[in-house]
């Protein structure tokens, strides 16, 4: 398995490339935007033939300028996807070919044809994802272009705004919003920079478990034992869904007959050896305590008050939302100490902590799984997740949720 300190220390360096490439488009569609408001004559910004054909001249000058960062970008990505990917599936080979070597086995070789058949396939499917997010970026960069120009014309012909101050309003628009890519998975837009770290390492993931795969049948290999890490997920259904129960367990991967694959598993469950691992995972930092008083009201068994977060947990927080961790995450300390409210999670043992820095208008939203004499002795109580969050989704949660704990 990759471990999360591997993963993150290479795809920080491609994701920077589409960070720097969002805001280049947004430096390209905020000039041709001034260029466009700036040339235009206030008594005639609508019905004007000259200006149409102006805005049409500026849209297609930015849409070529746009495509031309793409393409730089999209060049520039692919040697990095690559040597990051290769990489991956070297490292995803050392810790068994490391167990093969003292044994006097054979090791598996990366550079076989089929394992290099592989590889290729896992780039060619990364690149084809970043490609269509920054393609998808590109469109949608034009569309708002469109919607923010109609917004700025509108407000100068009603006379209640002056050109500058709708290029200002239009401007100021264009950063809080960023540069939007459709992310085909979940239906929602994403930020592109957040589109394309979870396509690598998606991409990464998915490409060192099928090298895993091929190296498990080389060597006829049936039995894996699974990863286990703090603040795994739980499901009240206690099936598939609740990693906390088969995390550290060995399985049957293939049953193998004679060297040939014969019986693929169908149930983890009961296929399993109950070999529990008490192995912690080294990729693990202190962040802070909590006050046991003020969480008892979301269970009474809390047997630490030492607060954890992964190396896992800070990528799963930079993916989904980029830029919160690095700009924020010394205010953790004081949200778990000195929380305003603790609301009810739909999952077991968790917290759902809401905290207002009122100085600066700042929102947090921190889920928390909390260590009960049920799991593990080495286990902390661990972050889940934490955001910034806008004042509307706050008071949102406050009237939706059941509030188990407030500091007001």
């Amino acid at each position: 398995m990759l471990s999360p300190n591997f993963l993150i220390s290479h795809v920080d360096e491609i994701t920077l490339l589409f960070s720097n490439l969002e805001t280049e488009i947004l430096v390209s569609v905020t000039e041709h935007l001034a260029d466009t408001l700036r040339a235009t004559g206030e008594a005639t910004l609508i019905s004007s033939a000259a200006n149409q054909v102006r805005i049409l001249q500026e849209v297609r000058a930015m849409r070529s300028e746009i495509q031309r960062m793409a393409a730089r970008a999209n060049r520039s990505v692919f040697q990095k996807i690559r040597d990051f990917f290769t990489g991956a599936a070297r490292k995803t080979l050392e810790p068994d070919n490391r167990i093969y070597k003292q044994l006097g086995m054979k090791t598996v070789d990366i550079n076989t044809e089929r394992m290099q058949q592989i590889l290729r396939g896992g780039i060619e499917r990364t690149l084809g994802s970043v490609h269509n997010l920054t393609g998808n970026a590109a469109v949608n960069a034009e569309s708002r272009f469109n919607e923010i120009l109609n917004t700025a014309y509108n407000k100068i012909v009603s006379g209640a705004f002056s050109r500058d101050k709708a290029l200002s309003d239009a401007v100021d628009a264009l950063a809080r919003d960023g540069v939007k890519s459709f992310d085909y998975a979940s239906g929602r837009s994403i930020s592109l920079e957040a589109g394309v770290r979870r396509a690598v390492l998606t991409g990464a993931n998915q490409t060192a478990a099928k090298i895993t795969e091929e190296s498990l049948k080389q060597m006829g290999a049936s039995l894996v034992r699974t990863s286990a890490h703090i603040g795994a997920r739980t499901h009240p259904d206690g099936d598939f869904k609740d990693h906390s129960k088969w995390q550290g367990k060995v399985f049957y991967w293939k049953e193998i007959d004679n060297g040939r694959v014969t019986n693929p598993l169908q149930s983890a469950q009961n296929n399993a050896t109950m070999q529990e691992t008490s192995e912690r995972n080294p990729d693990v930092q202190s962040i802070g305590t909590i006050d046991l008083d003020k969480f008892k009201a979301v269970s009474d068994d809390i047997t630490t008050n030492e607060v954890v977060i992964t190396a896992r947990q800070i990528e799963h927080i930079k993916a989904r939302h980029p830029q919160d961790y690095e700009r924020f995450a010394q205010h953790i300390p004081k949200i778990l100490k000195e929380p305003d409210y603790i609301l009810e999670d739909k999952n077991p043992n968790t917290a759902f902590i809401l905290k207002e820095f009122t100085e600066s208008g700042e929102r947090f939203q921190m889920i928390l799984r909390l260590k009960t004499s049920t799991d593990p002795s080495e286990w902390k109580n661990s972050i889940i997740t934490f955001l910034r969050i806008g004042e509307s989704r706050y008071d949102q949660y406050l009237r939706n949720k059941k509030i188990l704990y407030s500091a007001k």
